[in-house]
């Protein structure tokens, strides 16, 4: 179930229909809501099993990893819900979905590993990477995306406790002192914030 369309930060800036890119779809449970409401929708993902179930129903889902998917489209709204923490090359992805979008299109990056890990007390082996707001902003500024709202609440779902949500625009002129800001905010959110949490989880027996 997705709260997408009704969550503040995001009701007002969505278009009533456009189309939309799930990276890292899984099965397609993000895009049903979606296609629901008039938009066309397409998904990408390198598990067979959740893209064949996701044919099935009907979804347009590519088996491919998102380092490989194609760069057309003319999306008006991307989502990476969760996968970004799992791909080879980050910034690869970033760049293949700023070519993907379409003029003045949406980017909505979900964070959840790292939150997640911290409430359960360890992190789990399969993540490449461990996503802040900080770090999810810096991303997006780095691949010509201005994030316009940042937060802790959930603003899609199902999602796990912890995560963390930036909605970022595309844009071509990049504020470098915001940059600037962002970066110095993160590491004063990693030494504050992210290593005495991590410094505090349990040990593995």
């Amino acid at each position: 179930m997705t709260v997408l369309h009704s969550a503040p930060a995001t009701a007002s800036i969505l278009p009533s229909k456009g189309k939309l890119l799930d990276v890292g779809c899984s099965a397609g449970g993000m895009m049903i809501p979606f296609a629901k409401r008039g938009w066309s929708v397409k998904g990408n993902d390198p598990d067979r099993a959740y893209v064949e179930y996701g044919k099935k129903i009907g979804l347009s889902i590519d088996l491919v990893g998102a380092e490989h998917m194609s760069p057309h489209g003319d999306y008006n709204f991307i989502i990476i819900n969760g996968s970004l923490e799992h791909v080879h090359d980050v910034n690869k992805v970033m760049r293949l979905c700023r070519k993907a979008s379409a003029e003045n299109g949406l980017l909505l990056i979900e964070g959840r590993a790292l939150g997640y890990g911290i409430k359960q007390g360890f992190l789990t082996h399969n993540h490449r990477r461990y996503l802040t707001t900080n770090s999810i902003e810096h991303l997006m500024y780095q691949h010509n995306w201005e994030p316009i709202h940042t937060t802790h609440d959930p603003v899609c779902g199902p999602t796990r406790p912890g995560a963390v949500f930036v909605l970022g625009r595309a844009c071509v002129n990049i504020d470098s002192k915001r940059l600037e800001g962002i970066k110095a905010q993160g590491r004063k959110a990693l030494q504050e914030d992210h290593m005495p949490s991590l410094r505090a989880l349990r040990p593995l027996t």
